[in-house]
């Protein structure tokens, strides 16, 4: 169990790689709008890096630790979406003759991409940083995210259209629009889970004392960061100029330092609980 988590570790690493090495083949400069803000290069595949590595070495210590194997997953699915969409541009702009291959990666985008990460983040903080939930009331929580992860796959599943190969005409249909509403509604539960996560974290601080109240502090500093960049993150599509650029460099920073916190109290309450 150690050493599989080492090798999705590596994995990461090696769609990571992937990922840059698609967008330095496309058209776009490497230090352009397209791919520092558009698809988060390379601070979003760091993070990614960072999130894996604490799951790596949580899952190394404690191979039962639910919460490693939801990081080192989370970030598998995150980097397999991001190297499937820099493949995906190369195939839009030309680069790569290739629409079958593109048409794959179009699908794995939407099936690993923001939302399957959101998600499984937003598991992680309701049960962090000891695996379990505030209470059994909160067992129901969970049912969010999953139900966000389930409309959105049934959406994509519903209607590929939005993986077409480029310059194909789709015309509107009930399909279609079912599909829309069905990844509509993903797209907010996802917002919600995140967001009840969040809440969860900080309501176990404020029910925690001594040392771990120290601990949930940090973790639950980084949880509330992260929870609020990510959904104006979101949202900033809704923005007529763009998403602002620091939109999307600050939710990986945020996500950066909720990994390591985690990992911290993890390893100390590990520690403490061993002594």
């Amino acid at each position: 169990m150690r050493i599989l988590g080492w090798v999705l570790f590596a994995a990461t690493c090696v769609l990571f790689a992937l990922q840059g090495l698609f967008l330095a083949a496309s058209t776009f400069p490497m230090t352009s709008y397209e791919v520092l803000v558009d698809h988060v290069f390379p601070l979003l595949g760091i993070g990614a890096i960072v999130g894996a590595g604490v799951g790596a070495l949580i899952v190394s210590r404690y191979p039962r630790n639910l919460i490693g194997w939801l990081f080192l997953v989370g970030q598998l699915g995150n980097v397999i979406g991001l190297a499937a969409d820099a493949f995906g541009m190369l195939v839009v702009q030309g680069v790569v003759d290739a629409p079958m291959a593109g048409r794959m990666a179009g699908y794995l985008n939407q099936v690993f991409g923001t939302v399957f990460t959101v998600t499984v983040m937003s598991v992680i903080f309701m049960i962090a940083p000891d695996g379990q939930f505030l209470s059994p009331r909160w067992r129901l929580a969970i049912g969010v995210p999953v139900a966000a992860q389930a409309l959105w796959w049934a959406g994509v599943v519903t209607d590929p259209a939005g993986v077409n190969v480029p310059g194909t005409v789709v015309e509107q249909g009930f399909r279609e629009t079912l599909a829309e509403v069905l990844i509509s509604a993903g797209f907010f539960a996802t917002l919600l889970s995140i967001s009840l996560g969040a809440a969860a974290l900080v309501l176990r601080l404020r029910r925690s004392t001594g040392q771990q109240r120290l601990q949930l502090r940090w973790i639950s500093t980084g949880a509330a960061v992260l929870a609020v960049t990510f959904v104006v993150f979101a949202l900033g599509d809704l923005i007529p100029q763009g998403t602002p650029w620091i939109l999307p460099e600050a939710t990986c920073l945020a996500y950066i330092f909720f990994s390591v916190s985690v990992g911290v109290a993890i390893s100390d309450i590990a520690s403490m609980t061993s002594t």
